[in-house]
């Protein structure tokens, strides 16, 4: 029962001296700068261009509660956000997304949260997968950032969903409670906030909330079965904010009186407040996911009514509005003076945004401020170098090898035959920030680590033409990096991947090697084959790990954290 989900403490509550810290800078705020910390605008993308003024000008003078850091480089941001930092009267919260490593160039990337649902058994996981976090905090902390938009808690239900798959833990629920609240704690008490996402649930649906207002359609005793408690779960860990999502609970959510379509959890009080507020007893900040996604678009085209939509709803904080906080803040005082928001709740959110704050150090008479010192010791110690190695090496699952093609029979100096199985949409996914695109792709990493054991390797990558005749090869290797993208719609295999793979030669007996550097449904779109490999990342560490396996020199040692239905 959600009841007993409630948390047993605000995760926002505070000690005496930040109460006191509170306090004073509400003191220190105008009306309107109240309101501005409503508001956490994306700036980041124009800071590689940009002057301080640049940036303060185009989002507003105003002293916004946060904002948004993408992938960055510490040494040419780091300044500009400092002295952004300096400028604020209260200091900003800066997020970002660092599901699978510090988005900063140079630090190493762990894997993805189903690299950590792999790994055997689960107390190992658990530790591993919180010495990886807290190198990760002390990454992004010395960044500048001190809001993290993770851990996902969504559920791989559906193998067709665009937007879960690998950014999930797996698919069983006591394993996704157990890894996030690891992933919490670690981020929290190494002075990170964590925010669970994206309530009520994604990974029912085979849509995408960028592009269109998806629904979880479990009935509401199923969903308390499984998203309740994941959710319920990060609650009980303490975890500082929730993100709610672009997303509808059927049988839950409210209609649009105007359009009769289920809301989205972000402008729904049935959702924010009487389910996740009141039911489930959580007290930390509520953020809307983006602002811009196409989730929202199809309520809603004026953001002005998107902001007073999302506050009317419970949301605490607006996520990366495009208009600027100066005028954004005049939209939400004219709602207050006539009626269509309460002040007593805006206060609230406000006085949690605040707290957060004064929890995470901001409001002290020394706030955390981009150390380039720290980052690059952080990022260098030899545990944040070693970990992602054991990550990829304990996670990487053999699924099937029915013909005992592991490890490769070929000798050394074959000819070795790459040949990458595309996506609907094919282009390059989840970059390793500050490589070169074409080298940091998954094909390409695995001739180099095979060229490097002494093989002749040919690639067949993009519009390459796949040889009609690959007797020449010792061994064929199909590999696929098809994995979730915003407003991709989609990460099934292409219709043409059928016609990649040759398969007269692997009746005839070819050794053929499958493996799946993303999407591990991927083998239900292939048809028949011997063998398959779960990688669930395409970064680096994952595809030398594969590397390594494929020769014999370590063992897989994954189990899949989900169903591929192969019956």
């Amino acid at each position: 029962m959600l009841s007993n989900l409630m948390s047993k403490t605000s995760p926002l509550s505070l000690t005496e001296l930040e109460a006191l810290q509170l306090e004073r800078a509400k003191a220190s705020l105008t009306a309107q700068e109240k309101l501005a910390q409503l508001l956490h605008p994306i700036f980041w993308a124009h800071w590689r261009t940009e002057t301080t003024e640049g940036v303060l000008g185009r989002v507003g003078k105003m002293p916004w509660g946060g904002g948004f850091l993408g992938t960055a480089d510490v040494c040419d941001q780091g300044p500009l956000l400092r002295e952004a930092q300096q400028r604020q009267k209260i200091p900003m919260l800066v997020s970002g997304d660092h599901e699978c490593g510090c988005r900063a160039t140079r630090a190493p990337q762990c894997g993805r949260p189903m690299n950590f649902g792999a790994i055997e058994p689960i107390e190992e996981a658990e530790e591993l997968l919180y010495r990886a976090s807290v190198n990760v905090a002390q990454q992004a902390r010395a960044l500048g950032c001190h809001w993290n938009f993770a851990p996902v808690v969504d559920i791989s239900m559906n193998w067709d969903s665009p937007i879960v798959n690998h950014r999930a833990y797996g698919d069983n629920v006591e394993r996704i409670c157990s890894l996030s609240q690891t992933y919490i704690r670690a981020f929290q008490e190494n002075g990170m906030a964590a925010t669970a996402k994206h309530f009520p649930g994604d990974g029912v649906d085979t849509r995408d909330q960028h592009i269109i207002v998806t629904h979880n359609t479990l009935p509401f005793d199923q969903w308390q079965a499984t998203y309740g408690r994941t959710f319920g779960a990060a609650i009980d860990a303490g975890v500082m904010s929730i993100m709610t999502g672009w997303i509808a609970l059927e049988g839950r959510s409210q209609c649009d009186p105007r359009t009769g379509l289920l809301l989205p959890a972000t402008m729904d009080r049935a959702i924010q407040i009487d389910l996740l507020r009141e039911q489930m007893g959580f007290e930390g900040v509520i953020i809307t996911d983006a602002f811009g996604m196409g989730g929202l678009d199809s309520v809603y085209t004026n953001e002005d009514d998107l902001v007073i939509g999302a506050l009317q709803g419970g949301a605490d904080m607006l996520l990366f509005i495009s208009s600027s906080v100066d005028s954004t803040v005049e939209v939400i005082e004219q709602a207050l003076n006539d009626g269509r928001l309460d002040e007593t709740q805006i206060n609230a959110s406000v006085d949690r945004i605040l707290s957060m704050k004064a929890k995470l150090g901001l409001l002290s008479d020394k706030p955390s401020l981009p150390d380039e010192a720290a980052f690059d010791q952080f990022v260098n110690e030899p545990a944040a170098i070693e970990l992602p190695h054991e990550v990829a090496e304990r996670s990487l699952t053999l699924v099937r090898d029915w013909k005992n093609r592991y490890p490769l029979k070929a000798p050394t100096g074959s000819k070795i035959l790459l040949i990458d199985l595309p996506a609907d949409e094919p282009k390059p996914f989840d970059l390793n920030v500050g490589e070169d695109r074409d080298n940091t792709q998954p094909i390409y990493l695995l001739a180099s680590e095979l060229e490097s054991d002494g093989y002749e390797v040919t690639c067949v990558n993009g519009t390459d033409v796949v040889p009609g005749d690959t007797s020449a090869y010792e061994a064929v290797i199909y590999l696929t990096q098809a994995c979730p993208r915003a407003k991709g719609g989609t990460i099934r295999l292409s219709a043409d991947c059928h016609g990649r793979i040759n398969w007269p030669a692997i009746k005839n007996g070819q050794a053929a090697y499958f493996v799946s550097f993303g999407n591990p449904y991927a083998i239900r779109e292939i048809g028949i084959i011997d063998n398959y490999v779960c990688a669930y990342s395409r970064q680096p560490n994952m595809v030398e790990a594969y590397a390594k396996a494929l020769l014999g020199k370590i063992p897989f040692m994954g189990t899949c954290p989900v169903d591929l239905m192969l019956r």
